[in-house]
């Protein structure tokens, strides 16, 4: 497990693995990444837009982001304007999201 750890963790991470007397394995996965984030008056954000493993601690810091993403898009555009915030959001996260679903 460690030498395992060592090929695909954070030196943070491989350390913690290593200093846990007993660790244990938990397996959870990732899905793929989404093609769009809305549809219509839909948007997704935070988990619902790229659900990721507990372990790697970015889950909270991207729905920050998304949220304050689609809120300066709606700023910008107004809401007259709502299709066109509403890709400009997606034109921006959805590269950002992809990315999440590979390891730490």
């Amino acid at each position: 497990m460690h030498e395992e750890a060592e090929k695909v963790l954070i030196p943070e991470m491989v350390k913690v693995i290593k200093e846990t007397r007993e660790p244990f394995l938990n397996f959870i996965y990732d899905s793929d990444p989404l093609e769009k984030m809305f549809w219509e008056r839909v948007v997704l954000v935070g988990d619902a837009a790229h659900p990721t493993t507990p372990h790697c601690v970015r889950s909270t810091n991207m729905s920050i982001l998304d949220a304050t993403v689609l809120g300066k898009c709606m700023e910008e555009w107004g809401p007259q304007n709502l299709q066109s915030a509403l890709e400009e959001y997606e034109l921006i996260r959805l590269p950002m999201t992809s990315k999440a679903s590979s390891p730490c």
